[in-house]
């Protein structure tokens, strides 16, 4: 094997490796985003977000990043546990996508509900780290 062909392949395995990385740090940063969220927290949940971020919610409205913090202030709290599982990782071009299948449970006044969600996001590095640039929530119905 040559020179210039080993050289080809320790870039290649640099690149995936870093790759990987990037993929690995959006989970993290959803993760961080997804427990400020069920806490209700929206100036932990801004920290993880771009600052032109967007979601389509549930529901189907598209959100922009003041609509959706502002949902999430105190005086709208509600008890919600949420169990997440990966789904996929992937790219788009340089920008790392994580799809996640999203389990809350909630209580509203004595009504308990479940819900299961698969949340698709999509993350950017704006030169201030990775952050999650668009999310989209669509209810997961599992007999389809």
């Amino acid at each position: 094997m040559n020179c210039l062909s080993k050289l080809f392949i320790i870039a290649s395995l640099l690149c995936a490796n870093a790759a990987n990385a990037h993929a690995g740090d959006l989970l993290e940063v959803v993760n961080k985003f997804l427990a400020a969220e069920t806490h209700f927290d929206p100036k932990a949940m801004e920290t993880e977000m771009c600052r032109e971020y967007s979601e389509i919610s549930p529901v189907g409205d598209l959100d922009n990043r003041n609509q959706v913090l502002s949902f999430y202030e105190s005086k709208n709290k509600v008890n919600v546990n949420l169990v997440s599982s990966v789904i996929e990782q992937y790219f788009i071009g340089n920008n790392p996508v994580l799809i996640e299948k999203l389990h809350y449970s909630f209580s509203i006044g004595a009504k308990k509900r479940d819900t299961v969600l698969i949340g698709s996001f999509y993350g950017k590095d704006e030169g201030e780290g990775l952050k999650i640039c668009r999310a989209q929530y669509t209810i997961f119905h599992p007999h389809h």
